[in-house]
């Protein structure tokens, strides 16, 4: 009996990279998991045109992090390929038609496919229904530029051109992650400061953002650092102010393997001159209309104890010229699986598009994607109440690791 081969997507170029790892940016991404295999699109050795009965790619991306599915062309008419018998995504995806070399039929579970190596791009998809996808000679999409460069032991810099927007976050988290793989030669801990730029259009204007953002981890480096790329990338394409387009994504990471990272220890309320130990659920009295002063002890992280040097943090305050209660939280930003407990982020969905919802203004999505606190910040903010308002101040400490934890105190303003 024969069975018709159906096409998965396929990822290629992703070695040292866990399953679990990519089906994490898969679902964050709200692709399907692709498939790990094959290897980068490349015209080497490659047939240079589409014909009837041989092999036929269709990519959401290609280059360095390719995303295709590959089956048989089964009638060309001039510039017009008519392929698969059967859908792809069924859904109107922009994607590149390539020509493809197979290199064997893969069986699994799901149903037998070919792998095969993708060639160039000769054409773009223009319809993808239920009895074939129709592909079309010529003119391609431009889609998003994903370049990533990353220092290590062995650097490297990668390219992707990515034509579906909704494949974009995916493909820089899992560039970037896979880049720290092999620039370590090892999925492991260490540090990294990674800055991304954003370049897009938005109703019709060029514009770019840029942020810098320091992580340590003691194991899975490659987790941490594309999170928040391709947070920001979602961010952008999801609200609703204006029409933008993304047209390049770049990601510079410079790593160590050295795992750095403070945490938040003790505090100490100074206050009529003396230096007060804050104690869990205690408040501590200050003199209204008067200044006083809190100090956070930052401390090595486990397993960071010969890294980073233990310092603190000094918060000068002016309390309310009136009676009222006041909370100062320290927290730092930075994350590490070891020092959380599991149930931290246990819907990593609900982390990762937090305060989606909290924008007012275009400008305020610009701002939360830049000016948010960094992982190498003690967040201080101070929240006091009084019988006739309340309010909210926040002040960042920059430090030289990244800071974990976070600790509290309540005050009475007499």
């Amino acid at each position: 009996t024969l069975h018709r081969l159906t096409p998965p997507t396929i990822i290629g170029g992703v070695k040292g990279l866990s399953d679990r790892a990519l089906a994490t940016f898969a679902k964050r991404s709200h692709l399907a998991n692709p498939v790990v295999g094959g290897g980068q699109a490349s015209a080497a050795k490659a047939p240079s045109e589409v014909v009837a009965g041989g092999n036929v790619g269709f990519a959401i991306s290609y280059g360095d992090i390719p995303l295709y599915s590959v089956g048989t062309a089964a009638a060309v008419c001039d510039d017009t390929v008519v392929a698969y018998g059967h859908p792809d995504y069924f859904e109107p995806y922009q994607r590149t038609m390539h020509t493809a070399t197979a290199i064997g039929v893969e069986k699994s579970t799901f149903g037998s496919f070919k792998l095969a190596n993708l060639g160039p791009a000769v054409g773009s998809v223009t319809h993808d229904g239920l009895d074939a996808v129709i592909g079309t000679v010529g003119e391609q999409p431009v889609g998003t530029e994903v370049v990533t460069s990353t220092t290590g032991a062995r650097p490297r810099t990668s390219t992707t051109r990515v034509l579906e927007p909704e494949a974009v976050g995916y493909v820089a988290a899992v560039q970037t992650a896979r880049d720290i793989v092999l620039a370590f030669d090892s999925d492991r801990g260490g540090e990294a400061l990674s800055t991304f730029t954003i370049d897009y259009v938005a109703d019709g204007q060029p514009g770019q953002i840029q942020r810098t953002n320091r992580f340590s981890t003691s194991s899975y480096l490659s987790s941490a650092v594309p999170n928040e790329v391709a947070q920001a990338i979602y961010l952008l394409q999801e609200q609703e102010f204006k029409d933008l387009t993304i047209t390049k994504v770049s990601v510079d990471t410079t790593t160590s393997p050295t795992y750095r990272a403070l945490k938040i220890g003790s505090l100490k309320v100074r206050t009529a001159n003396q230096w007060v130990d804050v104690k869990p659920g205690k408040a501590i009295k200050v003199a209204k209309g008067k200044y006083f002063r809190v100090k956070a002890a930052l401390d090595p992280a486990k397993g960071a104890k010969s890294s980073v040097t233990p310092t603190s943090v000094e918060y000068r305050i002016k309390a309310s010229s009136s009676r009222g209660n006041g909370f100062l939280r320290f927290s730092g930003s930075g994350y590490d699986d070891d020092y959380y407990d599991d149930e931290y982020y246990e819907d990593e969905e609900d982390y990762y598009y937090e305060d989606e919802d909290e924008f007012s203004t275009f400008a305020d999505v610009l701002a939360y994607i830049k000016s948010s606190p960094r992982n190498d910040d003690v967040a201080a903010t101070w929240d006091r109440s009084t019988a006739l308002v309340s309010k909210t101040t926040q002040k960042l400490f920059r430090q030289d690791a990244v800071v974990l934890g976070y600790g509290s105190v309540r005050l009475s303003i007499r």
